[in-house]
């Protein structure tokens, strides 16, 4: 597969990725969940966490990641924009990736400049 073929085909599978995004978005706007719900597996959950925090031994560091998402679908529609950034990402590895002779780099070369990207966005 040549490079103008391999960035079309993961330009499509982009596109098939943000219509479910979009979609998944649009379905959770239209049922939200039930804020009674959300309020009260907050409270348990912050409850949880100070039993765990006052548990925990005075030299010793308490970490809490911070409550969840409660409702799945969030977590569920925070994962797919991930695949989206990153399937947008690969595109734009290998469109900037052409050598002189039109051939994509090889492996490591790619590999070096899809990670150096995400350092410099400070995500690696």
């Amino acid at each position: 597969m040549n490079r103008e073929e391999r960035i079309a085909k993961l330009k499509e599978g982009l596109a098939k990725l943000e219509a479910e995004y979009a979609a998944f978005e649009a379905e959770i706007e239209a049922n939200p969940m039930d804020p009674e719900l959300r309020k009260r597996l907050r409270e348990e959950y912050e409850a949880e966490s100070e039993r765990r925090r006052r548990a925990t031994p005075p030299d010793t560091i308490f970490f809490d990641p911070g409550p969840p998402e409660f409702d799945e679908r969030i977590e569920k529609l925070n994962s797919m924009g991930n695949d989206v950034a990153n399937q947008s990402h690969l595109i734009d590895c290998y469109e900037r990736l052409e050598l002189p002779d039109g051939t994509i780099g090889n492996e490591a070369t790619f590999a070096k400049a899809w990670n150096l990207d995400w350092f410099a966005m400070g995500l690696g």
